[in-house]
């Protein structure tokens, strides 16, 4: 593994823990980072667990793309109706037309029920 590569994972576990502060208390985020899709498109990669005891009708979970500490643009992933414990894998992909992010920051997680 190179330095820039070190790098990135250490920046891109930090914006995980990020998350998990941000995150709703009914929705937990885990394992969040940056990964190469079967298609070659970027995404966001990670789990949310509902935690509440009763269905999420509608959870979204939005991201800040971040190049030098620029927001160069944005993404978002949803699920309808979690379970009680109930785990979504996160897939938000990134759009690299203003450039390719080199970090990113959970900027919401809100459920609408």
């Amino acid at each position: 593994m190179n330095l820039k590569n070190i790098i990135l994972s250490t920046v891109l576990s930090i914006a995980s823990c990020h998350a998990l502060a941000v995150g709703n208390s009914q929705i937990a985020l885990s394992n969040l980072h940056v990964e190469n899709t079967p298609s070659g498109t970027k995404a966001i990669v990670g789990y949310a667990e509902n935690k509440s005891n009763s269905v999420v009708k509608n959870a979204y979970v939005k991201f800040n793309l971040l190049k030098d500490g620029v927001v160069i643009g944005q993404t978002i992933d949803t699920a309808s109706n979690l379970e009680p414990g109930q785990k979504w894998k996160i897939q938000a992909f990134i759009n690299t037309f203003n450039g390719s992010p080199d970090s990113f920051k959970v900027t919401e997680v809100k459920i609408v029920n």
